[in-house]
């Protein structure tokens, strides 16, 4: 099932900009990391619609390796504020 309200996020939101204006507090970062999912479910929706040309799908993979990294990264730092 197709989330609408993800691709709607992905098509007219500009990610950094938003989160660029949040302070670092919990429910900023919480809001943060929801506009992500929402995102990444997208993604995922858009992906799964249809075929990619291989050298899309190369620069695809680039960008999930950089993001899996910050994923990582930020997973390492939630693990560690305990």
């Amino acid at each position: 099932m197709t989330n609408t309200n993800a691709i709607y996020t992905v098509e007219t939101t500009s990610t950094r900009a938003i989160m660029s204006d949040y302070r670092f507090d919990l429910p900023a970062i919480e809001r943060q990391i929801r506009l992500c999912r929402s995102t990444l479910g997208a993604i995922l929706d858009e992906l799964e619609s249809g075929d990619r040309s291989p050298d899309a799908i190369e620069r695809i993979g680039e960008c999930t390796t950089s993001v899996t990294g910050e994923i990582e990264s930020l997973w390492e730092a939630i693990k560690q504020s305990h």
